[in-house]
């Protein structure tokens, strides 16, 4: 789910169905009751195939508010020559206005980009562009590109990630910079995409990384997070606009932590903070038939940092968050 629209009584969903072959992908709009208002299907055409889908956004220009529109990533197979088998794995961008008319539909390449890059986020520029972060060769990169694909920039190597660990974070600035989270690693880069600071919280696995409070930058960490070996203890550093750190909070959870399958981090409107992780279960004390080994846990964390609530959800299967 990418987000409220404006009227707060819409969401968008990016979803991924099985096709004839190769993979379909729809985009939905559902009102707050879970009708639909409408949905576009994507698929195969002549120039490439879309074989993943990433992220989703929600673009609002503060001046219309009612002219949204949403911009979802995903990662598309282009035939380089025309040869079977050398297709490429490139991004795949789509903008679409709150018609369903679609405004941009690209894939493209870019020299700076390893092949095969992914998975990715999406985040949206003050001025309209669009952020990608994209994880290539074990390390998470930025490009900016315009509302027509055009790629205006890409960043060099933020940090290594361990293998098998695809978590980062991104999050763009009312200045037109962008943030940039992996490893134990938080850096920034302005709207040129020259990199500004840098800032490690050694021994620890940076989850995400959002605005915060102000001019504040919230940043959700945890102890652990190699393959295999969970987290129980999870960290809310607060920066200021320069990675200083003003301060810091800790906490137990007294439960483990999936980090290999994601988290997130978004301010709430109450001034805190929400955090998702995933919650990996002990079947041996709970060996129903009707829950899975894993689901989501929401915390909330007040204006101080200072856990505040903690939620659950999952159903009969294993849950994964993004």
């Amino acid at each position: 789910v990418a987000g409220f629209v404006p009227d707060s009584t819409r969401t968008w969903s990016w979803v991924a169905e099985p096709g004839s072959g190769n993979a379909t992908y729809r985009l939905t709009v559902h009102r707050e009751d879970g009708t639909e208002v409408w949905s576009r299907t994507f698929s195969a055409d002549a120039a490439y195939r879309v074989e993943q889908g990433l992220d989703v956004e929600v673009l609002v220009n503060p001046a219309q508010p009612d002219a949204w529109r949403v911009a979802a990533l995903g990662r598309a197979d282009v035939d380089v020559d025309g040869t079977p088998g050398d297709e490429a794995d490139v991004p795949w961008l789509v903008i679409l206005d709150e018609q369903a008319n679609v405004l941009t539909d690209v894939a493209f390449e870019f020299a700076g980009l390893p092949a095969g890059a992914g998975p990715g986020l999406l985040d949206g520029a003050p001025n309209g562009d669009l952020f990608i972060g994209l994880l290539a060769d074990g390390a998470p990169r930025v490009l900016r590109v315009d509302q027509q694909g055009t790629v205006l920039w890409c960043s060099t190597p933020v940090a290594s990630i361990p293998q098998g660990i695809e978590q980062f974070g991104l999050a763009a600035l009312q200045d037109g910079g962008v943030l940039v989270s992996c490893n134990d690693v938080v850096a920034r880069f302005d709207s040129t995409g020259t990199a500004t600071w840098r800032t490690r919280l050694f021994s620890r696995t940076v989850i995400d990384v959002a605005l915060g409070i102000g001019d504040e930058i919230a940043v959700l960490s945890a102890d652990g997070g190699d393959v295999g070996d969970p987290a129980r203890t999870i960290h809310l550093d607060l920066l200021d606009p320069g990675g200083a750190r003003l301060r810091s909070t800790s906490w137990a959870t007294g439960h483990d932590l999936t980090l290999e399958l994601g988290g997130a981090l978004a301010a709430s409107p109450e001034g805190g903070y929400v955090a998702q992780l995933c919650r990996r279960l002990d079947r041996s004390l709970t060996p129903t038939i009707d829950q899975g080994s894993q689901t989501i846990a929401l915390y909330g964390i007040d204006a101080d940092g200072e856990p505040a609530w903690h939620s659950t959800y999952g159903g009969l299967r294993d849950e994964t968050s993004s």
